[in-house]
């Protein structure tokens, strides 16, 4: 190996990657859920609404890991992409309890 070899851009791409799972599975998931978030009293629309952006941030979450999973893959890095995908798999984990629990939450508030 000569020194001077391109490994900067792997530590890039790596830090690239880091930053979009940052920010679609913790950061655009928290503004979804704060932004749909009832500052009063909430009523039977504020349920629904709080329901489904819990809903749909955490499909945000996991479509970011699974796009991340993909893009590994495609680019021939086989361990990485195997990583994503043991966190998507995580993810879709949570999400499923996630949106189980919405659903519960969602039908005891509502009746």
């Amino acid at each position: 190996m000569r020194v001077g070899a391109p490994v900067t851009k792997v530590h890039k791409s790596r830090r690239a990657e880091y930053l979009v799972a940052a920010t679609g599975v913790l950061l655009v998931p928290a503004i979804v859920m704060l932004a749909a978030n009832s500052w009063a009293a909430p009523e039977v629309g504020d349920y629904i609404r709080m329901a489904f952006a819990q809903v749909a941030a955490a499909v945000i979450g996991c479509a970011t890991l699974a796009a991340l999973t993909v893009a590994a893959y495609i680019s021939e890095r086989r361990s990485a992409a195997w990583g994503w995908f043991g966190a998507f798999a995580l993810a879709a984990l949570f999400a499923m309890s996630s949106i189980s629990n919405s659903a519960g939450w969602l039908e005891r508030a509502v009746s």
